[in-house]
């Protein structure tokens, strides 16, 4: 449960819990604390026990989740659990009616049933999971129950060999699949002592968990997740976005590649980094109007992320006369279009100000693809109509209330001149969405003004 500051910007376990208060509200992960090396209360990470206390603490804290974790299955690390969710939700921007339910299937759910509980509880999705072993079917409906959830989760007993077709409702549509793969090809390497593990490298830090089943698959995660692919082929659409979690680099590499070969529509990865931690997540589409997202790093404090984009205005660009109060105005009007909010940061804007500055931050996108199209020609269509925009006096109206309180991207716009040329600078703050939306955005205004 190691954790650090190069999570998804909205992981809760960004900062570590205080274990000690923590502790305050649960007895039994109270009796596994003991002084640190700073001072701080801990845990011996290398103790089943005591890991597995800590897990059910913070799941009976933060999403008030009461979950059995049976001693010979998998202890499931929260950070990294809740970093692959998050991945989805942000994938799910892309793809989803917001109209209707999200209905999503857990692909080896595993005992504790983790991702689908977290799914239904904190997202309100519906989910079927699945799983191989008796013994942790058994254990998944009893936590379902246990959290009134039966609703929402349905669990689908499957064969050794089974991973979607044959799962999958008849004439019915899923918004996602997710996988935790077993990593393993054989029980040899998951000794971390073993030959398969580099001298180099330290022993882990955390205590090592898992069933067999939930461990090693013939062929490792490799395979298992060509066979997921092979399915996907053959079911195409009726799963619109496909995913899985990937243990080691070189694998996503070549499953990316795979994937484009075998004539996915759209490809994407991330990387899903945790305390000393780092997975991989891949997805992919045969959807034709699903376009996933650009890879994007969950490392969000880069300074490379941070350097400003920069555009200088033409001075004989015809949609307006050349100040910074109409470029702005002008270029408002187009955050508006795309329901952005805006918030003003510094003095108001003005007939003669020299500078403006505004945060900004989007919960969707609305900038790419056939969205960008239509909106760009409804504002060439609105500029044409009424090229004088200096006449414009805009007051920046807050989209309607999101049913989602994600944030896919913030960034800081800016309005200046120098040289005397009029400049606008955007610069990346946070969110999921990397710099290189910021291009595109930029990219919109250039066509927006016509700027060449």
């Amino acid at each position: 449960m190691s954790m650090n500051r190069f999570m998804h910007p909205r992981n809760i376990y960004k900062n570590k819990p205080d274990f000690l208060k923590l502790a305050e509200g649960d007895a039994n992960f109270k009796k596994f604390l003991k002084p640190g090396l700073s001072g701080k209360s801990t845990i011996d990470f290398k103790d089943k026990d005591a890991v597995r206390a800590l897990s059910k603490a913070l799941l009976s804290r933060d999403f008030d989740l009461q979950v059995e974790i049976p001693p010979d299955t998998l202890i499931p690390a929260l950070p990294l659990r809740l970093n692959y969710l998050l991945w989805i939700e942000d994938l799910l921007h892309w793809t989803a009616d917001k109209e209707e339910v999200i209905h999503g299937i857990d692909i080896g759910t595993g005992a504790s049933c983790i991702y689908s509980l977290l799914a239904a509880k904190k997202n309100k999705w519906k989910m079927t999971a699945t799983e191989i072993r008796k013994e942790s079917v058994e254990v998944a409906v009893k936590n379902i129950k246990a959290n009134k959830l039966e609703d929402c989760i349905s669990v689908v007993k499957v064969d050794e060999e089974q991973f979607l077709v044959g799962v999958l409702e008849v004439e019915k549509t899923y918004d996602f699949c997710m996988c935790n793969p077993p990593f393993f090809a054989c029980e040899s390497e998951t000794d971390s002592m073993s030959k398969s593990r580099s001298p180099h490298r330290e022993p882990p830090k955390n205590a090592f968990s898992g069933s067999p089943s939930e461990l090693v698959a013939v062929g490792g995660e490799l395979k298992f997740i060509r066979e997921i692919i092979n399915d996907s082929k053959y079911l195409a659409t009726r799963v619109k976005v496909y995913t899985s979690m990937v243990g080691h680099k070189n694998n996503a590499d070549i499953l990316v590649k795979e994937l484009r070969l075998a004539n996915a529509k759209s490809v994407s990865r991330t990387e899903f980094c945790q305390g000393n931690t780092t997975r991989w997540g891949i997805a992919w589409t045969f959807c034709e109007k699903i376009k996933l997202p650009e890879p994007v790093n969950q490392v969000v404090h880069n300074k490379k992320l941070q350097q400003p984009m920069e555009l200088f205005i033409p001075e004989d660009i015809e949609t307006m006369e050349y100040t910074v109060f109409n470029v702005t105005n002008t270029i408002l009007e187009i955050f508006q279009c795309l329901q952005f909010t805006v918030k003003e940061n510094g003095k108001p804007l003005y007939e003669n100000s020299k500078k403006a500055s505004y945060d900004v931050s989007a919960r969707q996108n609305t900038w790419s693809n056939q969205r960008r199209k239509r909106r760009e020609q409804k504002f060439s269509d609105n500029a044409n109509a009424e090229p004088a925009c200096k006449k414009l006096k805009l007051e920046i109206v807050e989209p309607e209330p999101s049913t989602s309180s994600l944030e896919m991207l913030q960034f800081k716009f800016l309005v200046g001149i120098a040289d005397k040329k009029i400049f606008i600078k955007l610069t990346w703050c946070d969110g999921c969405l990397g710099r290189d939306s910021l291009h595109q955005i930029l990219q919109y205004i250039k066509n927006a003004l016509h700027i060449k």
